[in-house]
């Protein structure tokens, strides 16, 4: 647009001026250059030249006098010459919208434990009032000094007296047995003041796309965001590693600086409804739910800004190209790219895992195996080194002492018979000791099996009470086959040999001890057994899970 202005300068000796054009098209469009006076782009560290020309210019300084703000009532001039006319196409009414059909209708059958019941939620004859409060403070395509691609755009809705109004009609039913019937109709609105909005995008125009970009499409969006170079995508449609975003939302808030709620009853089952809207219409209760709206958005915001959104604006700019008629990959029959659907975290367990986790729990049982047999025989050779230290009437004494405790305890295990039988043990224990064990058996496979606990619900919402039985039941063996199939297969093993293996392996061996004669176990062995079993079986605590 200055083309004719440059070259109509002279230089001394008849030479012409260079224009700023000559260095465009190697790379990427500076916004400040492009959009802002050539003071205020040098003033966010733009180069000031106007390289572009002024027809974009003019554009935004045309839309900034549409958006200027009125210095008395706060508001924009948007609000008249945009908001009105658009929404009194709809209603009739200056900045409101209705929408007479359904916002949403929708129900499901619920089954938890004894519950059965149909839930029906419906929310419709919605309306938005007061869509022309726009005002300060209020941007568009504001600067961020030292960022050549980024803007920054700030809106203002519910400016002055009048706040930004959403109110709907809703209806939710819960219909199951005679004792379980919820109906309640209501009329909620919600009122926004100051409810603000900040977008900070960043965009890496091309200056040789840009410039030659035909007049014919200039209505196409398509051909705008292939101005913007796509960034290479894998097969899932995701950006390859090393590959730079050339457009992504650098800055995603909103805030609202006053929400009030109101709520009315139509037509209510719940005896106390009356009372929640009372409460949620409470002027007192105002900080709490913007607190609580201001969380939500900032969750809504932190989501929209992640990778999801970022991923859909690289696919959308890789789509732009082919839909474009003046661009070279145009493709009137283009069909819509289909990408890889991301794989799900696999959490099944293969053969060759589970033979793993097995060959680690023997080598580690191994490996324990190895350390006793060497300290064993780290204590035999010291033992052995002792001998050899003593005299020869010591040695002599020591091997008659130990022959005689050899034929004593043969002599013990062929003479002597089971606890089972044995004389020395009361009758009544004789018998007592085996029916304990097996009753202990018998309370240890009860308890595995059978019902460990049932929760049962008991709530009152808004003076209607009811109750949900058996809304959880579990027992060991069912939480064990839950924890596997979600994936916990190690715990499911530990509690299956703690829980499950090591309690009956304890009364087994207990229960052989007390039969077997020492003909068969010796005296020592089964001595040595039982306070094993002593020392080992508070590892077994974990049957109480």
């Amino acid at each position: 647009n200055k083309w004719m202005e440059y070259n109509m300068k002279g230089l001394p000796g008849g030479g012409c001026l260079s224009s700023p054009l000559d260095s465009v098209g190697s790379g990427f469009v500076d916004l400040r250059d492009l959009l802002w006076t050539a003071t205020m782009a040098q003033d966010f560290g733009g180069s000031g030249l106007s390289q572009y020309g002024n027809l974009f210019r003019v554009v935004v300084g045309f839309v900034r006098d549409i958006f200027k703000v009125n210095e008395f009532t706060g508001l924009s001039g948007l609000n008249d010459a945009v908001v009105a006319p658009l929404t009194l196409l709809n209603s009739k009414e200056a900045g409101t919208v209705y929408q007479t059909s359904d916002l949403f209708n929708g129900g499901t059958q619920v089954k938890v434990g004894a519950l059965n019941a149909d839930v029906h939620f419906r929310a419709y004859d919605a309306k938005i009032e007061n869509l022309d409060t726009i005002g300060s403070p209020l941007q568009l395509f504001g600067g961020v000094r030292g960022e050549p691609y980024e803007l920054n755009n700030t809106m203002t809705f519910g400016v002055g007296e009048s706040p930004l109004t959403f109110s709907s009609k809703l209806l939710l039913s819960l219909n199951g047995d005679d004792d379980f019937q919820i109906n309640n109709e209501m009329d909620l609105r919600l009122e926004l003041f100051d409810a603000n909005a900040i977008l900070g995008t960043m965009a890496k125009i091309s200056e040789s796309r840009l410039f030659g970009f035909p007049l014919r499409d200039i209505f196409n969006l398509h051909c705008w965001l292939a101005t913007i170079p796509a960034p290479a995508l894998d097969s899932r449609g995701v950006r390859s590693r090393g590959s730079e975003a050339t457009a992504s939302l650098s800055n995603l808030d909103a805030h609202i600086g006053q929400l009030m709620m109101k709520a009315q009853c139509n037509n209510c089952s719940s005896p106390r409804m009356s009372e929640l809207t009372d409460l949620l219409s409470d002027p007192a209760t105002q900080k709490e739910t913007t607190d609580v709206a201001n969380a939500l958005l900032n969750y809504v915001t932190q989501l929209m800004g992640g990778n999801f959104i970022q991923v859909q604006i690289d696919r959308l700019l890789n789509d732009a190209a082919r839909k474009c008629p003046h661009n070279p990959a145009f493709d009137p029959d283009a069909a819509p790219v289909s990408y890889e659907a991301f794989e799900s975290p696999d959490s099944s367990y293969s053969m060759s895992y589970l033979v793993l986790l097995s060959g680690l729990v023997i080598a580690a049982i191994i490996v324990v195996s190895l350390v006793f047999l060497f300290i064993r025989f780290i204590v035999q050779r010291r033992h052995k080194k002792w001998v050899q230290t003593l005299p020869p009437h010591q040695l002599k004494k020591l091997a008659c002492q130990q022959k005689w405790e050899t034929v004593q305890e043969d002599q013990l295990n062929h003479t002597t018979i089971s606890m089972f039988r044995s004389k020395q043990v009361p009758c009544i224990m004789k018998w007592l000791i085996p029916v304990i064990i097996v009753a202990n058996a018998i309370f240890f496979l009860s308890g595995h099996l059978s019902l460990g606990a049932t929760v049962s619900i008991e709530a009152e919402v808004a003076g209607e009470k009811f109750t949900i039985e058996n809304f959880f039941e579990f027992s060991i063996a069912r939480s064990t086959i839950d924890i596997w199939n979600a994936g916990g297969r190690e715990l499911a093993i530990l509690i299956l040999m703690f829980s499950g293996i090591w309690p009956y392996t304890k009364l087994l061996m207990t229960f052989a001890l007390w039969f077997l004669p020492p003909s068969r176990i010796s005296v020592t062995r089964r001595g040595s057994i039982l306070i094993w079993l002593f020392l080992v079986g508070k590892r077994g605590l974990g049957c109480i899970f």
